[in-house]
């Protein structure tokens, strides 16, 4: 779906994974910091999601994710949190959630 928009599109994707500069980085730092955890906080509509973008279901390990963001919600955001493909109302094709 978003690699046959334009480059300057919002969802471009490009045309494989890991094609555009961006998804380069974030994937290094993340291969190089090794994270037990990655939270994404979307601040556009206060949301806290966990993978995946590309499905609306949840992740094989979504029960110990929840519980986790549960901890997290409660201390810092106190706000809908959950599977991005579930509770965004939409579905992302090659985010860094899916990675």
């Amino acid at each position: 779906r978003g690699a046959n928009m334009p480059r300057s599109h919002e969802e471009y994707k490009g045309p494989f994974a890991f094609s555009e500069t961006e998804t380069q980085h974030v994937r290094d730092l993340a291969l190089w910091l090794r994270p037990a955890l990655y939270v994404n906080v979307h601040s556009g509509i206060t949301e806290m999601y966990m993978g995946w973008d590309h499905r609306a279901e949840d992740v094989p390990n979504g029960r110990q994710v929840m519980a986790m963001l549960s901890h997290l919600n409660a201390s810092y955001c106190n706000c809908p949190f959950g599977s991005a493909g579930k509770i965004g109302g939409y579905v992302v094709y090659g985010g860094s959630m899916d990675y």
